[in-house]
């Protein structure tokens, strides 16, 4: 998450954005790739091989607290892949 703060901010005052959607599209097209293959493995990994659901419970308890902490630096750029652990179907 540090990465990604220090990141958003060089970017932001390199370019020069000010606007909020014009942040927010050119933060996802930058973490695109990273954030699939993240989110392709977590997802993977839950759904095919995990049958510890301490383990489950400690990563929606972290993912909670990454999105807290995104919050409170006030760059909510990640809300949408924090957002979809919490639609992952288990079945």
């Amino acid at each position: 998450m540090d990465m990604i703060t220090s990141e958003v901010v060089f970017f932001v005052e390199f370019f020069d954005l000010s606007e909020s959607k014009t942040i927010q599209s050119n933060i996802n097209e930058l973490f695109k790739k990273i954030l699939s293959l993240f989110s392709d493995n977590i997802v993977q990994f839950l759904v095919g091989n995990c049958n510890d659901i301490f383990a489950i419970a400690l990563m929606i308890v972290i993912n909670i607290e990454q999105k807290n902490l995104m919050e409170s630096r006030k760059l909510n750029f990640l809300d949408s892949h924090f957002d979809k652990f919490f639609n992952v179907n288990l079945g």
